[in-house]
């Protein structure tokens, strides 16, 4: 990651004569992140808020975690922390952690800038805040809908859905299939892999409470559908039935971004998902 945003070049270029444009990186002086521990340590937060500001050179880094069940930060976190090189590290978790930076305290300094993800609690102080300080954006509870036929193996989506659905208990999991058989297994494979998280009692709440498999079987020589031009069956499943269910869904949740996962017999390139996420978000448009 270090090596992906160090890439990240200052560029100028002159559109039309007389003309330039391009971008500047200009670091804030101080930057904080939060990294949600309190049901379960997520060490990508760590990496993914505090690696970008030491690249850009924010002088002044700082971190915040919530105390776990030991009643402490998270040592695999703190380790990250101090390994990426922050300046302040506080246990410190929820939206008091999100006011403390924002507006400081005794012991702790205002920020600038307040990046990471978090619960609803977390998402609204951010929202409060904004203007105060910088935020990145507010991000959560997670959501996921897996769109997949009979080529997709159950394990594979059980495993998707799972990881979104161990975040939070307000996630959200949802799978738009064409096969009934897939659906089952897919079943089968959540109460199977459910039974091996240490964040189980989590991940079954969200599942049982928001979780939706949706099973839509095309009539005989239905031949509808927006075909891709991509070599896999799951990319022509883009029919109407199909369509119809994945806005059902998202009309259902007011979803306001989606990730999509979609899984075939083989690797699934960028530039294959990047077609499918358009697709989803021109139905979401037209929804």
């Amino acid at each position: 990651m270090t090596q992906y945003d160090e890439k990240k070049k200052e560029f100028e270029q002159e559109m039309i004569p007389g003309v330039f444009m391009g971008h500047r990186l200009v670091p804030v002086d101080s930057c904080a992140a939060y990294v949600p521990a309190g049901r379960y340590p997520c060490l990508t937060s760590a990496v993914m808020s505090l690696v970008p500001a030491k690249v850009a050179g924010v002088r002044r880094l700082v971190a915040c975690s919530s105390p776990g069940k030991e009643k402490r930060i998270n040592p695999a976190i703190l380790y990250t922390m101090v390994k990426i090189g922050a300046d302040e590290i506080y246990c410190l978790g929820g939206a008091q952690a999100i006011a403390a930076m924002a507006y400081g305290t005794q012991t702790i300094d205002p920020v600038d800038l307040i990046v990471g993800p978090g619960n609803q609690y977390v998402m609204e102080a951010k929202r409060q805040v904004f203007g105060t300080v910088g935020i990145d954006f507010l991000a959560g509870p997670s959501e996921v809908m897996v769109i997949a036929d009979e080529t997709a193996r159950a394990d594979h989506v059980a495993a998707d859905l799972l990881a979104q659905s161990e975040h939070d208990p307000q996630a959200r999991g949802a799978l738009v299939t064409t096969s009934e058989e897939l659906g089952h297994q897919v079943l089968a494979e959540i109460d199977r892999q459910l039974k091996d998280l240490t964040t189980e009692a989590v991940a079954r709440q969200s599942w049982e409470d928001k979780g939706d498999l949706v099973v839509h079987l095309k009539p005989a020589g239905d031949r509808s559908g927006v075909q891709l031009d991509i070599e896999s069956k799951v990319m022509s499943m883009f029919g109407n039935q199909i369509r119809a269910s994945v806005l059902e869904i998202i009309e259902s949740y007011e979803l306001t971004d989606l990730y999509v996962s979609v899984r075939d017999q083989g690797a699934l390139d960028y530039a294959i998902r990047a077609r499918v996420q358009t697709a989803v978000e021109r139905a979401i448009k037209e929804a």
